[in-house]
This record gives C-alpha cells, structure tokens and sequence, in this order.
C-alpha cells in the first residue's frame, strides 16, 4: 500500500521470504534496490523488502543501524534519543522518538522522520 501511495515501483520477485523478529514468516513482494531515504539532513542508500500488508509504513532494521551507527538512550517517560551518523561525511543527528498508547496498542510516534526519495526525485517532506 505504502509503495502504491508514493508512487514508488519495485522490481517484483517469487519465493523469497522473511522471518520476523517474532519468528513469524512472510513473503516478499519485491525489492527496491539503493533506496534513497532522508532523515533530517542525512541521505542513507538502503535495500528494500517490500511486504504484504505490514503493520508498518518503514522498519529500518539492523542493517540499518549498523550502516547509520545508531546509539539509542531509552528514558523513563517513554522517550527515545537516536544518534544517527552519516557513514560518509559523519555527520552526527539526534532523533527523538515518543511511545504513547493507541487504545490497546502501544506505538512510536516519530518527532523529525524525514523523506523518501525514489530514485533522484525527492518526494514531499512530513510536517
């Protein structure tokens, strides 16, 4: 759904899967190879699985956070601090992050998420 409200195209493939962090296994859809992704003033190049129906719109996972060489401070109220750095001009962000509760469901709502961009062309930003 996400990939089809930007406008974003992905090269499709058959019988590849991927296990969840909850040991649960999905097929993949496709893949967008050098996905461009602005957070802030950074520009990260990832790979791209795309899923059916996610509970999500992203899930930057460890790959990424190696790439990015995240450190996260977790705090009391529920906030989250992530320090991310550019692996190529290192240059240094924080992002902040706040968990709050939607009916049963806790989830994270993201204060300074940036872009994506499909290719060279940039897509509109979030407010």
């Amino acid at each position: 759904q996400c990939c089809k409200q930007i406008r974003l195209a992905y090269t499709p493939i058959k019988g590849w899967h991927m296990e969840s962090a909850n040991r649960s296994v999905n097929q993949l859809l496709g893949h967008i190879p050098n996905l461009c992704i602005g957070i802030s003033s950074l520009n990260f190049y990832v790979q791209a699985f795309i899923l059916p129906n996610p509970p999500f719109h992203l899930l930057l996972s460890r790959p990424f956070h190696v790439l990015a060489s995240c450190i996260t401070q977790d705090y009391t109220d529920g906030k989250q601090k992530i320090q991310i750095t550019c692996p190529n001009s290192h240059q240094t962000i924080n992002l902040w992050m706040q968990s709050h509760q939607m009916g049963r469901k806790q989830v994270v709502q993201d204060f300074s998420f940036g872009t994506i961009f499909p290719g060279k062309q940039k897509m509109e930003q979030k407010p």
